[in-house]
């Protein structure tokens, strides 16, 4: 019978250490499950100025950002026509990619997920660089807006969500 006791075993996964669980005596060690939440939700912008067609954005709920960001390809021309040149560039970093916002806008929006037929408007920093990945988010919402809205992140539960006036997803 083989018998094999762990001290604060270590096991290496895709480049990070994890911490697992052993049950003694064992040969194969139980991993942890851990949950990889990304607090992503959807919002629709007008198409167009009189919004009688919305599009849908996937965005990044991000605590880590002061300020929201969006890329400038996914706007509709009449936003990006309204568009203006920021004071400073605004640089951004995170979630893999990096770029300087060189736009804002007032962006009109909707929490599509939470209040579908209430409209918000928050400014918003426009870049023409940024990953097309198409993993990566359309907008990034920074601290800034979760505040103004009162966005609640719950991370300590098993099942992750975002809360906003009693709704939750």
């Amino acid at each position: 019978m083989l018998e094999k006791t762990y001290q604060d075993a270590l096991i290496p996964l895709q480049g990070e250490l994890l911490n697992i669980e052993i049950v003694e005596p064992t040969v194969t060690p139980i991993l942890k499950q851990e949950i990889d939440y990304c607090p992503k939700i959807v919002l629709a912008i007008p198409k167009d100025p009189q919004a009688k067609w919305l599009t849908l954005l996937r965005a990044l709920v991000d605590s880590g950002s002061n300020k929201c960001h969006a890329k400038l390809s996914k706007m509709p021309k009449w936003i990006q026509d309204q568009a203006l040149p920021t004071k400073d560039e605004c640089p951004f970093t995170g979630w893999g990619s990096s770029f300087q916002a060189k736009r804002e806008v007032t962006l009109p929006f909707r929490l599509t997920q939470f209040a579908p037929n209430r409209k918000i408007e928050h400014p918003v920093f426009l870049s023409e660089s940024g990953s097309d990945s198409p993993t990566s988010p359309d907008m990034i919402l920074g601290h800034d807006l979760i505040h103004k809205l009162g966005l609640d992140l719950k991370f300590n539960d098993d099942t992750p969500a975002i809360i906003w006036e009693d709704v939750e997803v």
